[in-house]
C-alpha cells in the first residue's frame, strides 16, 4: 500500500517527498522587547536527505552558527523539540495534528500526503488492516461509456469492477484510461473528478499513525519531547536577528550525501510596522497559469508598472508581504521569479515570500479544483496579525486579481477601500468602485505609513 501511494504521487509528477523548501519567517518585536514569529516551515525532500529520521538540522543566521537546532521527521519535515512537554505519545500525536491544522494554512478538506510508513517496522496484521481500510472506501471500474447512460449504473459498475491489486500493478495504464469510474465513500466519480479525490483519500489515511497504533506495545505509556514549528521569544533572541531581512540556512549532513542546505529569510520588524499584502500569480504576473510557466522559459509576463508602485509604497514606509497559494516545493522558484522582475532598471522591494507549506498536489487541488485559495491566505494573514499586540491592525492594503483575494483581505480586516483587485482593464476598488489605470495611479490612494 505504501508503494501504491508513492507510485500514485509519481503519476502526478508531484511527489512531495522529492521537493524541498523553506518558508520565509516574520518576527515582530513588541514594545517590551519580546519577539513573536510565524512558524518555521522547512522540508528536506527525501532525495536531498536519505534516512532523514532523527537527523539534526543546524541553523545559521547571517552566516553565524546558532545554538538553536531542529530535527527531521520521516518525511524530511523539520521541527523544534519542545523539551518542556511531557505529553504521552498519544496526546502528542493529537496535539501535533491540532497544531498543524492551525499552523500549516491547511484546508481541512484537502489532506497532505503522508508517505513515511515504511520507516516503521510493522507486522502483517497492521499492513492488512490499513489496506483493508482503504479498499473499503475506494472501488474502481472501467465502464464510462456504459455507465453514464445506464439506467442501472451500479450494476454496470460492479460488472466491470477491477481489483485494487490489479489497479496497483497497472497504475499508469488505469489512471490514463478515460473509461475509469471511481466509487469513493459510496459516491461515483468520473476520472477527471475522481483521481484528485482518490489521491486525497489515500494521502489522508494517517498511515504512520495507524502503523504506530497497531504495532505499539499495549501496556505502559512513554513520553517524548513535543514537536513545534514556532520558537518562543527566548529562542528567537538566540538567533541574533537584526532589523530587516536576515539570511537563514538550514543544514543537514550525512556521510553518504554530505551537506545539504536550504535557505530563506527571517524578517524582524517593530510592532509599529504597517503591511501591504500582494498576491503574485495574476497580480504581479499577468495571469495565474502563464505567470508560473512563461518565466521558466525566459518570457516576461509581469504587469507593467508593478515595480514602480511597490517601490513607492516601500519608500512610504510600508512592508511588502508577497502571498501565494503555491506550494512549499515551489518557494525557491517563486523567490527567483520575484527577484528577476526588473522594470525601468528597478527591482521589486524585498519582502517575505509566504506560500503554502503543503505539497504541490494539495495546493493545486485547493487553488484550481476547489477554488479555495483564500482558505490558506486567511490563515496565513491571521498568523501574521496575531504576532502584533492585541487590538493592532497591521494590514493597510491588499492587491489581488480574484474575488477570493478580496475575501481573504476583508476577512483579515484590511479596509475595503484599500483592497485593489486587478482585471484585464485596470484596478477596481470594490468599495468605491474606483477604476484607475493599472499601477501608475494607485499610490495616490495610499498615504504614507
Amino acid at each position: 500500500m505504501v508503494r501504491f501511494v508513492n507510485n500514485l504521487s509519481w503519476a502526478f509528477h508531484v511527489n512531495g517527498s522529492t521537493l524541498s523548501g523553506a518558508l520565509d519567517v516574520v518576527v515582530i518585536e513588541h514594545e517590551d522587547g519580546t519577539l513573536h514569529g510565524t512558524p518555521f516551515h522547512v522540508i528536506f525532500g527525501k532525495f536531498k536527505v536519505l534516512k532523514s529520521r532523527a537527523k539534526t538540522v543546524e541553523i545559521r543566521v547571517n552566516g553565524r552558527l546558532t545554538d538553536v537546532q531542529m530535527k527531521l521527521n520521516d518525511q524530511g519535515k523539520a521541527y523544534f523539540e519542545d523539551l518542556a512537554s511531557n505529553e504521552t505519545q498519544g496526546e502528542k500525536r493529537a496535539s501535533a495534528k491540532n497544531l498543524w491544522a492551525k499552523e500549516s494554512f491547511h484546508d481541512a478538506n484537502v489532506h497532505r500526503a503522508k508517505t513515511s510508513a515504511k520507516v516503521m517496522p510493522v507486522d502483517s496484521k497492521a499492513s492488512f488492516d490499513i489496506e483493508n481500510e482503504i479498499e473499503k472506501r475506494i472501488e474502481l471500474a472501467l465502464c464510462r461509456d456504459e455507465f453514464l447512460p445506464s439506467k442501472d449504473p451500479e450494476k454496470v459498475f460492479y460488472e466491470n469492477k477491477i481489483s485494487f491489486r490489479n489497479f496497483e500493478k497497472n497504475l499508469y495504464e488505469f489512471l490514463s484510461n478515460e473509461q475509469l469510474i471511481l466509487k469513493i465513500d459510496g459516491e461515483f466519480h468520473i476520472r477527471e473528478t475522481g483521481i484528485p479525490l482518490l489521491y486525497s483519500i489515500i494521502s489522508s489515511c494517517d498511515i504512520e499513525d495507524n502503523f504506530e497504533r497497531l504495532s505499539a506495545p499495549k501496556a505502559g505509556k512513554y513520553t517524548k519531547p513535543g514537536k513545534t514549528y514556532i520558537l518562543d521569544s527566548e529562542r528567537l533572541h538566540q538567533l541574533g536577528l537584526r532589523y530587516g531581512a536576515n539570511d537563514i540556512e538550514y543544514s543537514v549532513s550525512s556521510m553518504l550525501q554530505g551537506k545539504r542546505t536550504l535557505t530563506c529569510k527571517v524578517y524582524l520588524w517593530p510592532h509599529t510596522s504597517k503591511i501591504i499584502v500582494s498576491d503574485i500569480d495574476g497580480t504581479i504576473t499577468k495571469s495565474d497559469f502563464l505567470g508560473i510557466v512563461l518565466p521558466t522559459i525566459g518570457i516576461d509576463w509581469t504587469r507593467p508598472g508593478v515595480v514602480d508602485l511597490y517601490r513607492t509604497l516601500s519608500e512610504k514606509g510600508y512592508k511588502i508581504v508577497y502571498l501565494s497559494s503555491r506550494a512549499i516545493g515551489q518557494v525557491k522558484s517563486t523567490r527567483k521569479l520575484l527577484a528577476s522582475i526588473k522594470q525601468n532598471h528597478q527591482l521589486l522591494p524585498e519582502g517575505p515570500v509566504i506560500v503554502s507549506p503543503d505539497a504541490v498536489f494539495t495546493s493545486l487541488v485547493r487553488e484550481i479544483i476547489k477554488h479555495a485559495p483564500h482558505i490558506f491566505k486567511i490563515n496565513a494573514l491571521k498568523q501574521i496579525r496575531e504576532l502584533y499586540p492585541t487590538d493592532t491592525q497591521p494590514f493597510y492594503a491588499g492587491f489581488g486579481n480574484k474575488e477570493t483575494d478580496s475575501m481573504a483581505y476583508r476577512q483579515s480586516m484590511i479596509p475595503i477601500e484599500n483592497i485593489f483587485i486587478f482585471n484585464d482593464n485596470g484596478i477596481v476598488s470594490p468599495d468605491k468602485g474606483v477604476s484607475v489605470r493599472w499601477f501608475q495611479e494607485v499610490s495616490h490612494y495610499i498615504s504614507a505609513a
